[in-house]
């Protein structure tokens, strides 16, 4: 059976994971990221240390969240060095 605090975990799993889905949308259809790469590298180290942790802990509704947290990290930094790419490679038009 599951524990009330079981579900609570898994609520707040849903949520946290849902805060991500609006800025991927917006990132694959403008194919810009609105987000700074201190922000992105933070994401990164908190997801990977969470990820571990919560392992450790054998929670799931962690282990989801910062599975979820870290896809979507992966998913804006690739935009973002593709952003990059494409800012190196377009000449300035003077």
């Amino acid at each position: 059976m599951i524990q009330p605090f079981e579900i609570c975990g898994y609520i707040g799993t849903t949520s946290i994971s849902c805060l991500y889905l609006p800025e991927i949308y917006k990132t694959i259809k403008e194919k810009k990221v609105n987000i700074g790469w201190g922000m992105l590298g933070l994401q990164h180290i908190s997801s990977i240390s969470y990820f571990i942790y919560s392992y450790h802990l054998e929670s799931v509704p962690l282990l989801i969240t910062n599975s979820f947290t870290m896809a979507s990290a992966i998913v804006l930094t690739y935009y973002k060095l593709k952003e990059k790419k494409e800012e190196i490679e377009t000449p300035l038009l003077v």
